[in-house]
C-alpha cells in the first residue's frame, strides 16, 4: 500500500507530454489524492485569502543543501496544473 504522499505524487504528477498537463490525465483522482493528505504531516492549506493557491505552510529558506529537493516538493502544490483545474 502506498503512503498518502506517494499516492499524491503518482496521481498529481504534471507532464508536458500530455495535453491536459497531468500525467494521469484525471483531475478527480488527483483531487482525491490531495484530500488524502489532510490530517497527515503534509496537510495543505490555503496560502492566502485572495487566491485559491494551496500548499503546505512551509518555506525552503532553512533547507541548506537540500534546497532543490525542498523546491521540488513545494512545486507539487504551487505550480501543479493537476491541482489548478
Amino acid at each position: 500500500m502506498r503512503s498518502r504522499w506517494a499516492q499524491f505524487q503518482y496521481d498529481c504528477q504534471p507532464s508536458e507530454h500530455v495535453a491536459s498537463g497531468c500525467k494521469q490525465d484525471n483531475y478527480a483522482v488527483c483531487l482525491l489524492a490531495y484530500t488524502g493528505l489532510i490530517g497527515s504531516t503534509i496537510t495543505p492549506n490555503y496560502l492566502d485569502n485572495s487566491t485559491s493557491n494551496v500548499g503546505p505552510w512551509c518555506s525552503c529558506s532553512a533547507s541548506g543543501n537540500h534546497r532543490e529537493q525542498c523546491d521540488d516538493f513545494l512545486e507539487y502544490f504551487h505550480d501543479n496544473i493537476c491541482l489548478s483545474e
